[in-house]
């Protein structure tokens, strides 16, 4: 995508083409429905992105000035469910030094009211011990009601917005606040463990 820049007002427009789906504006939480065109402004600073609903992203959250450094021990999922439709997404995380895998599934299940997000993530293939911070990015008026992981109830922790959008960044990682239109996002800790987790998570 080309830049986007007039220096007289400090943003500028382009038209964007949105693929099928629902995607949310990683910048100030919008959601917008594809197949269309739409016409994007941002400041120079800023490349416009958005988020597909009912996929996830897998992040770290510690920082380290190598890649060697950085604690590969716990990982991030910024999750965007999307009770709107029956969809299920698949990734997988290779572990740097040995390029052992680890599956993880999501599937978003509607419900009449609501509806619920489940994920399946296997064993990493060399056996290593691994935990996962959940973040889930919900739609303004959604909250989490309950999560488990294997049967097991785990705590749930909603964060609501409290920036401007001239303030907000997105990827900012554990505790930090939703885009300004966004919805609370709903934090999980799932303890870590070297065997396979099943994971469902009820949204209304």
């Amino acid at each position: 995508m080309a830049p986007i820049w007039d220096s007289s007002t400090n943003s500028s427009s382009r038209s964007v083409w949105i693929p099928p789906g629902n995607w949310q504006d990683a910048w100030d939480g919008s959601t917008v429905t594809g197949p269309k065109n739409i016409t994007a402004t941002q400041p120079y600073e800023r490349i416009p992105m958005w988020h597909r609903l009912g996929s996830f992203l897998i992040t770290v959250d510690s920082s380290a000035d190598r890649i060697e450094d950085q604690d590969w021990s716990i990982l991030t999922l910024e999750v965007f469910p999307d009770l709107t439709t029956d969809m299920k997404t698949q990734k997988s995380v290779y572990s740097r030094d040995s390029a052992a895998r680890t599956d993880l599934s999501m599937e978003n299940i509607p419900k009449e009211i609501g509806g619920i997000v489940k994920f399946e993530i296997s064993a990493s293939e060399d056996g290593e011990s691994r935990g996962w911070l959940i973040r889930l990015h919900l739609r303004p008026g959604q909250a989490c009601l309950s999560a488990n992981v294997d049967g097991m109830d785990l705590d749930v922790v909603h964060i609501q917005t409290t920036v401007k959008r001239t303030d907000f960044f997105p990827f900012g990682g554990a505790g930090t606040p939703p885009a300004p239109k966004a919805g609370n996002i709903a934090e999980i800790k799932v303890p870590s463990a070297n065997y396979e987790r099943k994971l469902q998570l009820s949204i209304l």
